[in-house]
This record gives C-alpha cells, structure tokens and sequence, in this order.
C-alpha cells in the first residue's frame, strides 16, 4: 500500500522568484536581517515585500528532522531521499509564507504566485511523480488565476489552494468565485482550503498568538461552513472540497451547526436560492 502525506510544506527560497518577468522585478521579495538582533532571541530573517516585513523561517536541522536542502527543495535527490527513510512514496507540497496574506496589491500577488508555480513546478518536475504540489491561484485576477491552474494541472499540480476566509476582499461562497471553482471542477482540481488567512495583518510577530485561531483554523471553518450553507457544492457536484491542517473536530461543530440553522429554516429559501428541506445540505459534512 502507497504511503501518501497529503500536506506537507516547502520553505520559500530565493529561488523562488526567479521566475519574475522583467516588467515585475521591482515586486521581487527580498531577505533582509534586523539591524540591531538581539543576542538573547534567536537569529531571525524577513522576506521583504512591497515594504512590509513577513517572517522568513530559520529553521533548526535537529528540530525539524530536515535540511535546509530538502525544505527549500534545493536539492530534489535529498528530499526523495528523505521521503524513503520514512516510507513516504508521495508528498503534497504546501507553501509556507503564502498561508498568511502578504498584500493586498493585485498585480503584486499574481507576479508572486506565478513565479511560485513555475518554481515549484519545474522543482517538483524533477521527482518521477512522487513531488505533487498545490497551485496558489492569483485570485485577485480572475483571468490570471484560470490560466494558472490550467498550467499547474500540466504540470503536476493536484490540488489548487484557498482560504476561507476574506480573499481579495471576498468571501469563498461569494458569486466571484464561480468561474474559479468551475474551473477546479472542469480540470478536476481539489479546492483545498488550508489553514491560513487571506487578508494582510502586518502586526509584530509577537502578537500573533493574540489571533492566532481566527487567522488559521477559524478561517478554514468558515470556508467549509459558508461554502455549504450558501449551496456551492450542489451547484458544483463534481468539485471536490477539503480542509486541510484544521484537525477533524471541524466537521462535527459544521454538521451541527448546519443542522441548527436547517431546522430553524426548514420551508424558507435558503442563501442559495433553494428552499430548504431534508437533509439537503448536511451531507456535504457526513462524507456521503
């Protein structure tokens, strides 16, 4: 039986933007160092992007189990390497700094998703099949976005991310999005609704913890919840949907509270447009 982790994480790396065009360098991420670190923290770094600073991760070798080599996919041979002493035979590759939203700029976030693709993409071409990945759609850009996962899918893409909660100032169930899951339905491309937030929030590291479940797995809940309460999968029935890194424990509190909602509305219209009856909703959650 194939051994399959279904998410696992890329640290980004300078490579990552090489893939910029010409007209895009000047939206090219940077890495820059505190002027002044303090001795008694940890060594700390930052991508630098359209002038605000996102962390950019100094992992520990012994901590992590990996190598600079096999999370920056510098070196692919290391990572497959690695992937057999653990008896994996197929990885899902994540991004890391893309789970948090860097700007709200829409030319900015296609320059940067696109060049992510192609890196991964070329990246995980190199692995006889056993490197998948994610797209990360530019969904500021409709237009842009739909040629981005039909690219990926050529090119080894199988799954295309997205966040539940506001994503260029719209919320997944919102009507903009129909081209978007149309087109995940049609290639055959899973929506794949990490943790993670789509709206920028450039406060101190230090106060992360302050929003830390809004900002991840309470936004992967309301993706899930308002894409059913609002009928999108029955408007899409050959789109698959996941949540992922949210735990499991998502799926009993949507189920319930989907089934509150439903009796309270039973014979009304419902979001949708449907009038709601049955269980009509319900088993999106149960997993029939």
């Amino acid at each position: 039986m194939r051994i399959i982790d279904a998410d696992t994480h890329i640290d980004e790396t300078d490579a990552t933007w090489e893939y910029f065009g010409d007209a895009e360098l000047s939206y090219k991420p940077t890495t820059t160092y505190p002027s002044n670190p303090d001795p008694k923290l940890p060594p700390a770094r930052y991508w630098m992007i359209d002038g605000k600073r996102q962390v950019r991760f100094i992992r520990s070798d012994v901590d992590s189990g990996t190598t600079v080599e096999t999370r920056e996919l510098l070196d692919v041979k290391a990572r497959l390497k690695h992937m057999d002493e653990l008896g994996t035979d197929i990885q899902v590759i994540y991004p890391t700094l893309f789970l948090m939203e860097a700007s709200e700029k829409p030319e900015l976030n296609t320059a940067m998703r696109r060049s992510y693709n192609r890196w991964l993409g070329d990246r995980c071409g190199e692995s006889g099949g056993r490197l998948r990945w994610v797209c990360m759609p530019p969904l500021q850009n409709m237009e842009s976005a739909l040629e981005e996962m039909g690219w990926a899918k050529e090119h080894g893409a199988c799954g295309v991310l997205k966040k539940g909660d506001r994503e260029g100032g719209k919320y997944p169930a919102d009507p903009y999005f129909e081209p978007f899951y149309a087109e995940a339905e049609k290639l055959d491309l899973p929506i794949c609704i990490h943790t993670g937030s789509g709206v920028p929030d450039f406060s101190p590291a230090r106060e992360f913890s302050h929003g830390q479940f809004l900002r991840t797995k309470g936004a992967a809940i309301n993706g899930v919840l308002g894409l059913i309460l609002h009928n999108v999968p029955a408007k899409f029935p050959k789109l698959r949907i996941g949540c992922i890194e949210a735990g499991s424990m998502w799926a009993p509190f949507v189920a319930y509270d989907l089934r509150r909602q439903q009796e309270k509305q039973k014979g009304r219209t419902a979001l949708g447009g449907e009038r709601v009856q049955g269980q009509s909703c319900l088993h999106h959650v149960s997993g029939r």
